[in-house]
């Protein structure tokens, strides 16, 4: 237990050393694991990992990626289908935005995808023309810059339909969080971290 402190210490790369230390002291060895390491040393020493161990990490990253293709495959099908379904429905409030509003029916914005990357969203227009002349802001509840229509399709998420374009090029997950713009994401990022 004298030689905890040592071991915790974020700067030892002596393998050896902590072998040995381990070795030494039982009742230290079953708190060890090779995810200290990972998060600790930030490397696997070599000589701590067996065969086995290696082939079972080889199996869960072959699962991995099996989930990955077949969740993405999914998405990709079920986004297909949702949005030639729903084309119709977009369709009808497009033609209502447009005679309420005008055009643009649709519009784009940045936003900060997985990491960090930079990905362009499309969503049915739920807002005033030109609502943003002050710079983003979160809409707020009543906002009075949401038409009428826009109340109708945010409160059924019609609005948010486009956005299955995104699930098909492979920029969103059909679950998973929620992309913010640039933009909050810095006002965020003061108000989390100050």
């Amino acid at each position: 237990s004298d030689h905890c402190g040592f071991i915790l210490d974020n700067t030892v790369s002596n393998y050896e050393v902590i072998r040995t230390i381990l070795n030494k002291n039982k009742s230290l060895k079953r708190f060890f694991s090779l995810n200290w390491c990972e998060i600790y040393l930030e490397s696997l020493p070599i000589d701590f990992i067996s065969n086995s161990i290696s082939c079972n990490n080889l199996k869960k990253t072959n699962n991995i990626n099996l989930f990955s293709f077949t969740k993405r495959l999914f998405e990709y099908i079920f986004s297909l289908i949702l949005i030639i379904c729903s084309l119709p429905l977009i369709a009808f409030f497009a033609l209502l935005i447009y005679f309420q509003d005008g055009i643009p029916i649709f519009y784009s914005q940045v936003r900060t995808g997985i990491d960090i990357t930079k990905i362009r969203i499309f969503k049915i227009r739920s807002m005033r023309n030109n609502s943003e002349v002050d710079g983003p802001q979160w809409s707020k509840k009543d906002d009075p810059r949401i038409t009428f229509i826009g109340k109708l399709i945010r409160k059924n998420r019609i609005d948010e339909l486009p956005q299955l374009i995104s699930v098909i090029k492979g920029d969103l997950s059909l679950i998973g969080p929620r992309p913010e713009r640039p933009e909050i994401d810095q006002i965020l990022k003061k108000d989390i971290f100050l």
